[in-house]
């Protein structure tokens, strides 16, 4: 059992990175996606999160680059289509294809994109 603000998180992969996922709220209820701003990290949403649990399961990745998930290697570069593929790779690994998404900043950009 997690401390309430210790989200639970997983792994799913994209583009041969290891990208890592907080999940707050019980599996099955209405998924909500936020997405974080550059230099930032999916945990950033803990005190919005546990106000929509447990109607809302909550999710919000650390992007590629950020927080706990791979960081592609020197010389790589970080591009929105990438983004946007890990996002992807998101609602595969959930198996969803409808989500509410919040973006802030860098994030929001990913969900206008989307």
């Amino acid at each position: 059992m997690t401390a309430s603000n210790d989200p639970e998180r997983f792994v799913f992969e994209s583009g041969g990175l290891e990208l890592v996922c907080h999940r707050w709220g019980p599996p099955g209820g209405r998924p909500v996606i936020f997405l974080h701003g550059f230099l930032d990290q999916g945990r950033a949403f803990t005190w919005v999160a546990e106000a929509l649990t447990p109607e809302f399961t909550v999710y919000a990745p650390d992007h590629r680059g950020h927080g706990l998930s791979g960081h592609v290697g020197v010389g790589g570069h970080y591009h929105f289509p990438d983004y946007l593929q890990d996002l992807d790779a998101l609602y595969g690994h959930l198996g969803i294809t409808t989500a509410i998404v919040v973006g802030h900043s860098m994030g929001a950009s990913m969900a206008v994109y989307l």
